[in-house]
């Protein structure tokens, strides 16, 4: 479903918009761990982060209107990503 030559950023994006949602929502800290289990990682895993935070600042949003200027949501699909399949 994605390329792999843009991955990271692709993740990159999809974490920054989390955190701007969360800080739409008067969420200003959040913890590392709990990011990654959103995003799928193994609870074993996560556990090592959860007394690490994330401080969602204006340097997050900054970063997030800078990565979004990369590329755009279409190109995050491959050609055989059939119309209307929901990317989870």
């Amino acid at each position: 479903m994605f390329t792999t030559d843009s991955l990271e950023i692709k993740v990159r994006l999809i974490l920054l918009e989390l955190l701007m949602v969360l800080h739409r929502n008067g969420i200003k800290e959040v913890s590392c761990g709990a990011l990654m289990r959103v995003l799928g990682v193994p609870a074993e895993e996560t556990a090592k982060y959860d007394d690490e935070d994330i401080v969602i600042d204006h340097e997050i949003i900054e970063e997030l209107v800078r990565v979004r200027g990369q590329f755009s949501y279409s190109s995050m699909l491959d050609d055989s990503t059939p119309p209307g399949t929901t990317i989870h």
